[in-house]
């Protein structure tokens, strides 16, 4: 059988975001995200300047803890995802 010899090639395909569990601070919202499995979430203040929030992520053995400016934050949100969740807010700011 004669014919065109077979060229193989790669399609470029769009750039896929996949959101990841983890702790951002964005334009003044501090968010906390966690995923499927049993998250444990907690905004506390830092133990040693009053000035700062702690952020702490924990996802199995993986704990993710992020220091904060509390004058940089105006907002917290917290999505907990999937799972049985535990959720500690110890700050006097709101959370949704």
């Amino acid at each position: 059988m004669l014919g065109q010899p077979f060229k193989p090639a790669l399609t470029h395909l769009e750039s896929r975001a996949v959101p990841a569990a983890g702790i951002t601070l964005t334009n003044g919202v501090l968010r906390l995200e966690g995923d499927a499995g049993n998250n444990r979430i907690f905004i506390v203040q830092d133990s040693s300047n009053a000035n700062n929030l702690v952020a702490i992520l924990e996802q199995g053995t993986t704990i993710t803890r992020r220091t904060f400016a509390k004058s940089n934050v105006q907002s917290i949100q917290v999505l907990g995802m999937g799972g049985h969740d535990t959720i500690v807010n110890e700050l006097g700011l709101a959370a949704t």
